[in-house]
């Protein structure tokens, strides 16, 4: 973790000058709306910023909802000790839900605490969600896909969760997959006269 401090904090020190030329330009426009820091900010973020948002639970009715195509979607649950100590996917934590914005000194906005912070803050709404997130700054900007894009081994993936209105065959195949690669396999079932999920090995 701390190597991966190391490369984030390089990579904002190798683009200090111009870190340091957009905070100021941000001061200096004293009647910047909010709408119009967001834009700048986004767009910056965009460029330089790869940020992974996992979970830390399986079993919120609302996520299999919005995520996982309304429970016909998969799960996959991975080692968080092993996804913590890769070096290739940057800083990592919990989010932090709030009802206000976090508190940034805007000569420090692109420093590696301020990037952790923006990128791990949310709403207080969304925290049944208990997301843990990754956070990579880049070196180069807009690195093209491959740069973006991380290959886990198997052996980070504990077990596959699919929904309890998975199709049949796409349950099958992923039964082949998890048989092949011996991966744990569970399927969702509706706990009984409850608003709960339980998983079931399968």
């Amino acid at each position: 973790i701390d190597e991966n401090k190391a490369r984030a904090t390089k990579a904002v020190t190798d683009h200090r000058p111009l870190l340091d030329a957009i905070a100021k330009k941000l001061i200096e426009v004293e009647t910047l709306e909010q709408e119009e820091f967001d834009k700048i900010d986004t767009n910056y973020s965009d460029i330089f910023y790869g940020v992974l948002s996992l979970s830390l639970r399986w079993d919120s009715i609302l996520m299999w909802s919005h995520y996982a195509s309304n429970h016909e979607g998969f799960c996959i649950g991975f080692n968080k000790e092993k996804m913590r100590n890769l070096q290739s996917l940057g800083a990592n934590g919990p989010v932090i839900y709030s009802n206000q914005y976090p508190k940034i000194n805007p000569l420090k906005t692109y420093e590696l605490e301020s990037v952790i912070l923006k990128s791990h803050s949310k709403s207080e709404e969304w925290s049944y969600e208990q997301e843990f997130r990754f956070v990579k700054i880049f070196n180069d900007a807009n690195p093209p896909p491959e740069k973006r894009s991380i290959t886990f081994p198997i052996e980070f993936i504990e077990e596959i969760i699919i929904g309890y209105k998975t199709p049949n065959e796409h349950t099958e195949e992923i039964k082949s997959l998890t048989s092949e690669m011996k991966i744990p396999l569970f399927k969702i079932e509706k706990k009984n006269r409850e608003y709960k999920l339980i998983k079931r090995t399968i």
